[in-house]
């Protein structure tokens, strides 16, 4: 959205939905990040703290990395026959950083049918779903960011320290540790006042990245073992098979932050990681790239997106050697126009 004024004004009137409203629900996409979880919890607490009725619903476990974060319970596992009715019955129903609708699931259905208000709020391009309200700027640096604005035009509210911590984790994780290219001036005076709030940045940093469990270490290692690099070492692959996560005893929640680490490589522009998730019959595809390289496109290929140096998409019913093979050749071409 670029119009400043016009996205100023529906900042505006989502507060004012807020305000006007009791009841509401927050969902968010499945296999949860810091940026939606933040903005869900975040959301949740300001809702909370002024009296509102707030649930928040997921259709899978949050990521042990996040468990740290005050109110992480509050999550339940959507259950139709527990929680449909609550949502039947909402004043608005919350879309965080998701904007297709479809891959929730009954979730998703359940939102669909209820003829609560639904304000969808994400930062990313394309929306496959319409909501009522649509608070999209792909120019934000994250959802936080966003929620952040929202929750902003109360001006009776202060952030409790639990609030601040969700939201600066959410911007944390999605700006990359401040180091994408939208993290303005702006991101981190909001940051600055998050942690004049509560938000302890050391403590978040260490929670997020340097929390892993030993067999997680373990299935890292096993990855490292099989990577491979291609164009002079300006692009490295790491796969994790169904084998491996059994060998390790691991799971798909394990694999968080592992997209990451590949860029560790000395000479790598752009890290891939393909991982198996057998019981879905998918490949998870996270692209993750160094500054000026936009593998967004390379996940838009694949029916995914992101931001231009951190993205990801999923496939289903295909073989890992194929797409890897088509993801090697797709990244060449990112590469050569660099």
């Amino acid at each position: 959205m670029e119009n400043t004024n016009e996205l100023n004004l529906l900042i505006q009137q989502i507060w004012q939905k807020i305000h006007t409203s009791n009841k509401f629900v927050i969902i968010s996409h499945t296999n949860s990040d810091g940026d939606s979880l933040g903005s869900q919890l975040a959301l949740f607490y300001y809702l909370f703290e002024t009296g509102k009725i707030a649930r928040i619903y997921s259709i899978d476990e949050p990521p042990y990395h996040y468990h740290f974060l005050e109110g992480i319970e509050k999550i339940e596992i959507y259950q139709a026959e527990q929680h449909k009715m609550n949502i039947d019955e909402a004043d608005v129903v919350f879309i965080l950083d998701l904007n297709n609708l479809s891959r929730m699931q009954v979730l998703g259905e359940a939102v669909m049918s209820s003829k609560a208000t639904k304000i969808l709020i994400d930062h990313h391009i394309d929306p496959k779903y319409k909501a009522d309200l649509m608070l999209i700027d792909v120019d934000a640096s994250s959802t936080g960011e966003l929620i952040w604005k929202v929750i902003k035009c109360d001006p009776h509210y202060k952030f409790s320290k639990e609030a601040a911590t969700a939201l600066y984790t959410a911007i944390l994780t999605d700006t990359g540790g401040f180091r994408f290219p939208r993290t303005d001036k702006e991101v981190h005076t909001i940051a600055g006042e998050l942690v004049e709030a509560g938000a302890d940045p050391a403590f978040i940093y260490d929670s997020v990245y340097n929390q892993i469990p030993i067999n997680a270490l373990r299935l890292l290692g096993s990855a490292y073992a099989g990577a491979e690099d291609y164009y002079d070492g300006k692009l490295v692959i790491i796969c994790i098979t169904n084998e491996m996560f059994k060998m390790t005893n691991t799971k798909e929640q394990d694999i968080e932050n592992f997209a990451e680490k590949i860029l560790q490589v000395k000479g790598a522009k752009i890290g891939v990681l393909i991982s198996e998730i057998i019981e879905r019959n998918e490949l998870r595809i996270s692209f993750r790239a160094k500054s000026g390289f936009n593998v967004r496109d390379v996940a838009v290929k694949y029916g995914g997106g992101g931001h231009l140096e951190a993205a990801g998409a999923r496939v289903y019913n295909q073989k890992i050697e194929y797409i890897k093979k088509k993801v090697i050749e797709d990244c060449y071409e990112v590469l050569q126009n660099n």
